[in-house]
């Protein structure tokens, strides 16, 4: 119920704001309903999208919004069980046409291939797609786009069209840009080795070690060790 109350006051907030006068509206109402939406459980994508909606409208033309308030509208349609992978498209081709100068934000992508990931209509060649667009637009190239490198390995990892082989490919990109590796993008690479056809539970093991090693050092988690036990009981390599 608290969660109930905390979105519905969100969104009267943000239409009695952001739907207000044209240039005036209260961005950060706006922002906070979209907020609002991502965090809580009856927070809706649709909801995020009407708000945001609603704050362009309001704006004057040629003023693009921020780029916060995209941001948490991918949020929430990450999040979200209404979401789509065919929404994140359109909020990133939003983003790409709102820029007039706007700084490249690698949130934005990373949160939109998150969508390819989770949701039933996305596919591993939309996350890579993606990624390839971040990496080109990145000022600093790969190394800005580690959240988006590590989507689009989950989704190597769910998705029908991944590909383990890929999943590792990624990981190497990864490491040689200099991004900031982390247990889930080691363990997300385990999960395609797993479960993809192309996987090998002889680099799922070399995988759970090399992360636990330095330099890298990291932890692994329950389900890193559960994914890995699952590329020795799927995969033709396998050992008891």
């Amino acid at each position: 119920a608290r969660h109930k109350a905390a979105v519905a006051e969100a969104r009267a907030q943000s239409n009695a704001t952001a739907g207000g006068p044209r240039g005036d509206p209260n961005v950060a109402a706006a922002v906070h309903a979209m907020q609002a939406e991502a965090r809580h459980r009856d927070g809706t994508a649709l909801g995020a999208l009407a708000t945001l909606d609603a704050l362009e409208a309001a704006l004057p033309n040629g003023t693009a919004a921020p780029m916060s308030a995209y941001v948490q509208a991918l949020d929430a349609n990450s999040k979200r069980r209404d979401g789509s992978a065919q929404l994140a498209r359109r909020l990133i081709s939003r983003v790409a046409g709102a820029g007039r100068g706007a700084p490249f934000s690698p949130t934005a992508f990373g949160l939109a291939i998150e969508a390819m990931a989770k949701h039933r209509d996305g596919a591993a060649s939309d996350a890579r797609a993606l990624l390839r667009e971040a990496v080109k637009r990145a000022p600093r190239g790969a190394r800005e786009c580690a959240h988006a490198f590590t989507a689009t390995i989950e989704a190597e990892a769910k998705k029908r069209d991944g590909s383990a082989a890929t999943a590792c490919e990624l990981l190497a990109a990864m490491k040689d840009a200099g991004c900031r590796l982390d247990t889930v993008a080691y363990t997300s690479t385990i999960a395609a080795c797993a479960k993809q056809r192309d996987g090998s539970a002889a680099t799922a093991s070399r995988l759970l070690v090399e992360m636990a090693a330095p330099p890298q050092a990291l932890a692994p988690s329950l389900y890193s060790y559960t994914c890995a036990i699952e590329a020795h009981a799927r995969r033709p390599d396998g050992r008891a």
